[in-house]
C-alpha cells in the first residue's frame, strides 16, 4: 500500500485526538477501515492510500450529522521479515 502498510503487518495504535493526515482506524457504521484523515473547511475526509485498488477501497467524505468515529491513530507498523 501507499501508506507503506501492508496485510498481515501489525499496527501500534494509540486513542489520540487525530488530526490532519494521520492515518486513523475508524468506525463506519460496524465496519473498521484504516484510511488517512484530512480534514478542510468543515469537511472530513478518509482517504485510501492504496492507488493500485481505488475502485474497491473507496474514499469516504463526511458533513455534519455523519457519523465518523475514530478508534485511534497509527503510531508504529511492525513488519514481518523473512
Amino acid at each position: 500500500l501507499d501508506a507503506g502498510l501492508d496485510i498481515d503487518d501489525l499496527l501500534i495504535v494509540d486513542v489520540l485526538l487525530a488530526e490532519n493526515v494521520h492515518i486513523v482506524i475508524a468506525n463506519i457504521g460496524n465496519e473498521f477501515t484504516i484510511k488517512r484523515l484530512y480534514q478542510q473547511n468543515g469537511v472530513v475526509e478518509l482517504r485510501s492510500e492504496n492507488r493500485n485498488r481505488q475502485n474497491e477501497l473507496p474514499n469516504y467524505t463526511f458533513k455534519d450529522g455523519d457519523f465518523l468515529q475514530v478508534v485511534g491513530i497509527v503510531l508504529h507498523v511492525i513488519k514481518k521479515v523473512g
